[in-house]
């Protein structure tokens, strides 16, 4: 009879470790695979009150929180499809746990560098960006660690993380730094402070920019050149954002004309032009004596410069 008990003991034990393997870690700091669905890398996360697209140029989507005072936990990944089929935005699942509460994340595709939504799909061989977030209220303890539960293709993965950990990555980069790509080169000048920008060459009758009352321009010059074989419009080409000790302000591109004799926000550059323009964004005027600096996105890249 001992030898029965002991003989079940042994089963027991024997089960307990052939089950008990848990739930799929989720790399923080590199990339993830779920077999032959989808490669995914987890970029950054964030306290919010809203997300935007990279491009604020113009008419563009984004989402903030339901009610003023509460707080947007923002996990944001890079998702590549490597199925033959598309991954639609309601095939993956995220769970939070944050400070005991459970939420069912809410999923934001990147559509475009202007377009967010919250429906949409990824293609075969496609990469895009998704935010999953998770809308608390404003009390809500965010030093403690924070659980995430990722569902996709039936495989369950988890991370638990502290925001601290997590934060966004600046890139920062000096006056002559050149982002590219095969349509255009964006190369970055000084940032300069003024209540008016011209163009180049004026005429007698010009267009150029003035900033209202109490307000003035934080302006970052850049030289853009046509690389390609296309005609290329400056509509939603960059993006940019001005802080002000940490507070942002939306900038927008303004570009001279192929006369360098106006100025203009939309501007078609044909291939092999160079252009003379500036990433600008109206401050406050006493932002003069404060710390400022300004992202510059372009292509998928991101990189910020201070004044």
């Amino acid at each position: 009879m001992k030898k029965i008990k002991l003989l079940c003991a042994l089963f027991l034990a024997l089960t307990l470790v052939a089950c008990g393997g848990g739930m799929d870690k989720i790399n923080a700091k590199g990339e993830n695979t779920v077999d032959g669905y989808m490669n995914y890398e987890i970029l950054y996360s964030q306290k919010t009150s809203k997300i935007e697209p990279p491009i604020l140029n113009g008419y563009y989507t984004y989402y903030k929180a339901k009610q003023t005072e509460n707080i947007l936990v923002d996990l944001v990944m890079k998702v590549e499809n490597i199925s033959d089929k598309e991954i639609a935005l309601k095939d993956l699942k995220g769970v939070f746990k944050i400070d005991d509460n459970e939420y069912t994340a809410t999923k934001i595709l990147e559509k475009s560098d202007t377009s967010l939504s919250v429906s949409g799909s990824i293609a075969t061989k496609e990469t895009k960006v998704i935010h999953m977030y998770a809308e608390v209220g404003s009390k809500t303890d965010l030093t403690k660690d924070i659980q995430f539960n990722l569902t996709a293709n039936e495989k369950e993965a988890e991370l638990t993380y502290k925001l601290s950990d997590l934060e966004r990555q600046k890139e920062y980069q000096k006056s002559g730094y050149v982002l590219k790509d095969e349509n255009a080169e964006i190369t970055l000048k000084k940032i300069k402070m003024t209540d008016t920008l011209n163009p180049s060459k004026p005429s007698s009758f010009y267009r150029y920019y003035k900033t209202s009352s109490n307000k003035t321009f934080t302006a970052l010059e850049v030289s853009i050149k046509n690389v390609g074989k296309e005609d290329l419009s400056s509509s939603k080409l960059v993006g940019a954002k001005v802080f002000v000790d940490g507070t942002q302000y939306n900038g927008e591109l303004i570009i001279e004309d192929d006369k360098q004799a106006n100025l203009t926000t939309v501007s078609t550059i044909k291939a092999g032009e160079s252009r003379k323009a500036y990433l600008a964004a109206e401050v406050p005027s006493e932002a003069k004596n404060k710390s400022i600096e300004v992202s510059v996105y372009y292509a998928g890249q991101e990189v910020y410069i201070k004044k």
